[in-house]
């Protein structure tokens, strides 16, 4: 995957190769060997092997250590069946490190995604299997019109609606249209590390190699919380975005888009 420093400069590769095996009902016992690529990769502390534990739970999975501890949850579905989100935050003891990732898992399709490393609370990396070293992160690079579907989930995973979705970019803005229902129009101020956010919606924003990271307020009680990654090889774009009410989280877009 490509590694990102938190300016959106390319700082190189990660790659990773695992084994596993079963050591008890339930429990699954894991070895993982890290290549890590680039002088200047921040990640570089993650090269050689890791162990640890798996516990299998609903929806997902404990990461029990030695050099893993979190926890790694799926949204509601089956992914022979359905598109599901996947979400992990892991703690790594040994190297001083938390991982939050969130990634879209596709039936029999891979997953598009990326990782946030941080450590003591501060950013020091972002990587991603989308997109190519240091590539375009707006769809509007590659095409002007997108169509796909949106899944609605309801906080606990449940999906509760789906409809189509369209998009139309023109420069740094874009909006999403269902049918002749205007849903949301994002406009940037440039594509940089840090970025303010306009439209019907007013924050802020990180643009790091192919991921968006949007946080903005529609009205006063009103948040969005938003991800966008763009993967150019499978020409697909992922946006999960996540709507609160008085900070309460009401419910869960996912959109998966196409180029036409």
């Amino acid at each position: 995957m490509n590694v990102y420093h938190p300016d959106g400069s390319f700082a190189g590769t990660l790659t990773t190769m695992g084994v596993s095996r079963r050591v008890d009902p339930g429990q699954i016992e894991v070895a993982v060997d890290n290549v890590v690529d680039g002088s200047d990769n921040p990640l570089q502390a993650l090269t050689g092997r890791q162990h640890y534990l798996m516990s299998e739970r609903d929806r997902g999975f404990d990461f029990e250590g030695p050099d893993l501890i979190g926890t790694s949850r799926f949204s509601e579905g089956n992914l022979r069946e359905s598109i599901l989100i996947h979400q992990t935050h892991v703690w790594q003891p040994r190297l001083g490190l938390t991982q939050r990732c969130e990634y879209v898992a596709f039936p029999g399709a891979g997953t598009v995604g990326y990782s946030e490393w941080q450590i003591a609370g501060q950013p020091i990396a972002y990587s991603t299997e989308a997109g190519r070293d240091g590539g375009p992160g707006w769809g509007g690079s590659v095409a002007e019109h997108w169509t796909g579907s949106v899944q609605r989930l309801a906080p606990s995973g449940e999906q509760v609606a789906k409809f189509s979705l369209t998009r139309e970019y023109s420069g740094l803005s874009y909006v999403d249209w269902q049918d002749d229902t205007r849903l949301l129009h994002i406009e940037l101020e440039t594509w940089a590390p840090t970025l303010l956010v306009s439209g019907t919606t007013s924050g802020t924003g990180r643009a790091i190699g192919p991921i968006l990271i949007v946080e903005a307020f529609l009205n006063p009680s009103t948040t969005l919380q938003m991800t966008e990654v763009l993967d150019t090889e499978a020409e697909r774009l992922v946006s999960i975005r996540r709507w609160s009410e008085r900070q309460r989280l009401v419910s869960i877009d996912l959109a998966v888009l196409s180029p036409q």
